[in-house]
């Protein structure tokens, strides 16, 4: 039995003219700045794999723990920069107001996994009127370990008082989804295009809008 939705935050459920492709030129820059080489990573990758790859990097050069944790600090740093950018342009994507309320009358609890900082996270979610409908809320400073992984959508889960099992993540992002099936999630991948690369992270449905969201949700609740 489904009885939790979690929704990724950017991409998701709101929109910024600013293209993540900034944000990784933003980190490919800081790294070449801190001695890292940017050929090791690629500006085609989303965001949470290139930071995979820096931490395979870190481990295999077996730099001590003061440049480890300066290399992450300056990520962090960059990271807040960016979204203070982000989000004062950031809007919602279109129907996820009606998305979010449909869900609530079904009795679902729904939570936001936001890799940006608390602040702006909630300036924005109460700013968009999105935060009425949300039980929880996990920022990415929620979680220590700025490493990417499936922290964010246990601590959601937790607040919410759910099992990984009886949960969804929406999400536009391969690397998410992938963290979800890693915990016995299921998962909804969003994508205007074919979506093949939602699939091969282990989206147990793909859509092209948000709109479709609550009738794949559905979808999968008769599967279960």
């Amino acid at each position: 039995m489904i009885r939790a939705v979690l929704f990724e935050l950017c991409g998701t459920l709101i929109r910024a003219p600013k293209d993540v492709r900034d944000l990784r030129e933003e980190i490919i820059s800081i790294l070449a700045r801190l001695g890292l080489p940017p050929s090791f990573f690629s500006r085609e990758e989303e965001v949470p794999f290139m930071l995979e790859k820096l931490e395979t990097y870190i481990k295999a050069s077996g730099m001590g723990e003061g440049d480890e944790k300066r290399i992450w600090d300056e990520i962090q740093k960059g990271i807040e920069e960016f979204e203070n950018s982000l989000v004062r342009d950031a809007s919602p994507v279109p129907g996820v107001l009606e998305v979010l309320a449909l869900l609530k009358e079904k009795g679902l609890k729904i939570g936001v996994i936001s890799m940006v900082s608390s602040a702006i996270t909630v300036n924005l979610l109460a700013r968009l009127g999105l935060n009425r409908f949300l039980d929880t809320v996990v920022a990415r400073d929620f979680i220590r370990d700025p490493r990417p992984n499936s922290a964010h959508l246990l601590r959601a889960l937790k607040d919410l008082g759910v099992r990984p099992e009886e949960a969804v993540l929406v999400s536009t992002s391969a690397s998410m989804i992938r963290y979800a099936k890693e915990i016995n999630m299921r998962a909804v991948g969003v994508s205007p295009g074919c979506g093949d690369e939602l699939r091969r992270a282990g989206a147990d449905a793909v859509v092209r809008s948000l709109t479709d969201v609550a009738s794949a949700i559905s979808g999968l609740e008769g599967k279960a």
